[in-house]
C-alpha cells in the first residue's frame, strides 16, 4: 500500500457497504477492524444498506467496498466461476476482466471429460484468487441429522431434499 502511496500522511480511506440482513451487520465491524488492524492509517467506513439498494449500486458500480453474497443455483463450478467472466453484465460487480480467465472459462464449458474439467475450473479460480477481485469472507454451510437408514437423501446446492426421494431403507417407496 506504501508503493501505492499510501501512509500516514496519504491514509487509505473507504466506505465498505453492506447489506442489513443476516449476520452482514454483524461481520461488517469485524471486517473494519481487520482491515484498521493492518495499518492505523486504514480508515474504512461502514455503511449498512438495504440489500435492494446495495445490489443496484454493485449493478451500476456506485461502490468501492461492498458485501455481495451468491447462492448456487446448481452443482457446478461454473456456478459461482462465471460471475467474473467479463461478459457477464452486470453480475461482475466489479467488472473484472483476465482475457485468460475467461479463455479458461470457454475451455471448460467445452470440456466433456469432468476430470479435466473440474482441472480446467481450478485453474481459472487459482489465477482469479490471485488477482483478488473478491475476498471470500465466509461459506454457506448446512447442518443435517440424517438417519443412516434412509435412502434418497442427497447434498445439492440449494439444500433442498423432497420427502418424495426419501424412503427407509429396505421399504419401497410406493
Amino acid at each position: 500500500m506504501e508503493a501505492a502511496g499510501f501512509g500516514p500522511d496519504n491514509p487509505l480511506e473507504f466506505e465498505f457497504i453492506h447489506r442489513s440482513t443476516d449476520d452482514n451487520p454483524k461481520v461488517a465491524p469485524v471486517a473494519q477492524s481487520n482491515w484498521s488492524d493492518i495499518a492505523p492509517w486504514v480508515n474504512p467506513t461502514i455503511v449498512k444498506q438495504d440489500t435492494k439498494v446495495l445490489y443496484s449500486r454493485l449493478r451500476t458500480g456506485n461502490f468501492s467496498v461492498a458485501d455481495a453474497a451468491w447462492v448456487a443455483d446448481f452443482d457446478d463450478p461454473i456456478n459461482f466461476l462465471y460471475l467474473l467472466d467479463s461478459n457477464t453484465g452486470q453480475q461482475n460487480y466489479g467488472d473484472y476482466a483476465n482475457p485468460e480467465y475467461d479463455a479458461l472459462l470457454s475451455q471448460s464449458n467445452q470440456q466433456l471429460d469432468l476430470q479435466v474439467r473440474a482441472e480446467v475450473f481450478a485453474d481459472a479460480e487459482a489465477l482469479m484468487l490471485e488477482e483478488y477481485p473478491i475476498t471470500p469472507m465466509w461459506f454457506q454451510v448446512t447442518k443435517n441429522m440424517v438417519d443412516p437408514e434412509l435412502t434418497g437423501w442427497e447434498e445439492n446446492a440449494k439444500d433442498q431434499h423432497r420427502s418424495r426421494f426419501l424412503c427407509r431403507e429396505g421399504l419401497s417407496a410406493e
